[in-house]
């Protein structure tokens, strides 16, 4: 199995000041990480959509540079990919901070 690798994905200010997370989707394999950076003044935690306490957790990331990094450990059961998708915890009714994280089974 190869080594895990980082994916990283910056949450920055659009021209409007409205918040994003890019790249969306972000492709990685099973056992990979995500790495958000915040690149904006103002706190924010992406979280999953429809979250159980079995999925992953990002902690809250704070402003101006600061980090999160999540291991992705599991896909669906029988299933060589699965798409998580995500949205920021502290802002949760901008349309704008959402993106999906998919899961490839190393083959």
């Amino acid at each position: 199995m190869p080594e895990p690798s980082i994916a990283k994905v910056t949450i920055a200010n659009t021209p409007g000041a409205t918040s994003i997370f890019s790249p969306t989707p972000q492709v990685i394999y099973q056992y990979d990480s995500v790495y958000w950076v915040n690149k904006t003044s103002e706190s924010h935690q992406p979280a999953p959509d429809g979250g159980t306490d079995d999925q992953w957790v990002s902690e809250p990331i704070p402003p101006n540079g600061q980090s999160s990094q999540v291991v992705f450990e599991t896909v669906p059961s029988g299933q060589n990919s699965g798409n998580y998708p995500y949205h920021c915890a502290k802002h949760p009714t901008n349309p704008a901070e959402k993106g999906v994280i998919t899961v490839n089974v190393q083959s």
